[in-house]
């Protein structure tokens, strides 16, 4: 991961700047004990950030234990993250490597370094290139990818590459990435937007020579994907004169790949649940392990999770995310955790740990930051104090018919407000996990497969038949609402 190797006192000030947009105030010893540093070394950097991001601060106020740094409205939080990065001399070193310049030298007379400075940074950059890339400084077929993702990282971070690249190319990735987006009706934030802008311009200036290297199993998965054949569509019809290497199959996978890592930002609520089922449906039957991780996180929590689209869009992204081992190169927004959000942090780390032993294929690899936007995404739902109480409404009917007949109707008369009708489709109430009934969970069971046997705890059993619906119905509605009445009156 490019983080592991990017000065310290960098990284600590590029969390520090992202802090201020969610805290505006921290407290000098809180921020060192959770970067692991002392509070004097968080005043210096704090001193550094006011000094190089002057012209863009709105307010500053220091105390003895605190500062309040508020940054101008003019400025994105990419903006300056970018600057902070500029001071980074293993990034330019690393730039200097991928335009060909691998002379100390020539560090040493333009990062103003001693000669022993020189070559630790040089020994730095090395081991970066040949831990990501085996067989750097060739690059093999199957690196090819891992190799654009490496480039583009560095480009998000230092403007010493930036101002390498032809412009008129950029120009031309910048008009395709606006294309992309527009038949998505996404508006991507600034930080994402550069990503796709540059997995495309490297697309251009790459693919004729080198060509990418993709397994079957995940060619399939994309080539059969909706994004996959919107984009190739976008590129054939664009009108733009683009390099015929980069209209291959694999080059389109993938830049769909980075695509739909992007947040989807689309103008309409309804664009957003569309795209949320699609990719539900798509990744829980592709990636059946991921069900288990689901049902870890939801014992762990205790908390009913599945259809709830909070969670699942959260989680969705953390498994696309990790599974192109994006985090490990693309710049992720670092986040202010609160107590409970760090102990949320640490629980999920157990959970992925344990659910390794059920993961199919390679696990993915998560990050320190992946893992906090992950959490303070899910933190609503899994926090028992920020938590609003639904109760969990599971159905058990005997066929998928009758399954689609409850839920339906069930739908029709109940507000979200209430209950969270659970996606699983149970045709047993032996199917029902033991930890629902821990909770005051509703459960909707078909009269021919009612089992008293079964014990079902706090939980609160309605029986429902196809040929008394509206009766049943009707009963299990007016108890649900006669329950909220009197909770909400107590």
């Amino acid at each position: 991961m490019i983080e592991d190797y990017i000065e310290k006192d960098i990284v600590r000030r590029v969390k520090i700047v992202q802090y201020f947009f969610d805290v505006h105030t921290i407290n000098f010893v809180e921020v060192a004990n959770r970067l692991n540093v002392t509070s004097n070394t968080i005043k210096a950097d704090c001193e550094k950030i006011r000094l190089l991001l002057e012209q863009w601060i709105a307010r500053c106020q220091y105390t003895t234990s605190d500062i309040t740094l508020i940054f101008s409205p003019k400025v994105s939080r990419y903006q300056l993250v970018r600057i902070i990065y500029s001071d980074s001399r293993f990034l330019n070193v690393c730039a200097r490597y991928i335009c060909g310049d691998t002379d100390y030298l020539s560090i040493v007379e333009e990062e103003f370094v001693s000669v022993t400075k020189s070559f630790a940074i040089k020994k730095q950059v090395e081991k970066f290139f040949k831990e990501t890339l085996g067989g750097w400084p060739k690059i093999e077929a199957s690196e090819e990818i891992k190799y654009r993702f490496l480039i583009v990282s560095i480009c998000m971070r230092s403007d010493f590459l930036m101002n390498k690249l032809d412009s008129e190319k950029l120009e031309l990735a910048d008009c395709l990435a606006r294309k992309i987006l527009s038949k998505f009706l996404n508006q991507a934030v600034e930080r994402e937007y550069s990503s796709l802008q540059l997995i495309i311009y490297f697309s251009f200036i790459r693919s004729e020579k080198n060509r990418l290297s993709i397994n079957e199993e995940d060619k399939e998965y994309i080539y059969t994907g909706l994004i996959f054949n919107q984009i190739e569509e976008v590129i054939k019809n664009s009108e733009l004169s683009l390099p015929p290497s980069c209209l291959n199959e694999e080059e389109i996978m993938l830049i769909s790949v980075v695509y739909r890592n992007l947040s989807y930002n689309p103008p309409s609520y309804i664009f957003l649940e569309v795209d949320y089922k699609y990719q539900k449906d798509r990744l829980m039957r592709n990636f059946k392990s991921l069900d288990v991780l689901v049902d870890l996180i939801e014992i762990e929590f205790k908390v009913h999770l599945r259809g709830n689209i909070i969670f699942e869009r959260s989680f969705f992204n953390l498994m696309y995310f990790s599974k192109w081992q994006l985090n490990c190169f693309f710049l992720e927004r670092s986040r202010y955790l609160s107590k409970k959000q760090l102990e949320v942090k640490d629980r999920l780390v157990s959970i992925l740990q344990k659910w390794e032993n059920y993961c199919e294929g390679v696990v993915p690899h998560f990050t320190e930051v992946n893992l906090e936007n992950f959490c303070i995404r899910v933190s609503p739902i899994v926090i028992p104090e920020e938590l609003t109480e639904l109760s969990p409404l599971l159905i058990v009917a005997e066929d998928s018919y009758s399954h689609v007949c409850y839920r339906e109707k069930l739908k029709l008369w109940l507000s979200s407000e209430c209950v969270s009708i659970d996606d699983r489709l149970y045709y047993s109430l032996e199917e029902i996990p033991s930890y629902y009934f821990n909770r005051d969970c509703i459960i909707v069971c078909e009269k021919s497969l009612l089992n008293l046997k079964v014990p079902i705890g706090k939980g609160t059993i309605f029986p429902i038949a196809n040929n008394s619906i509206l009766d049943d119905i009707k009963s299990i509605i007016v108890s649900i609402y006669e329950k909220k009445a009197k909770s909400d009156n107590t």
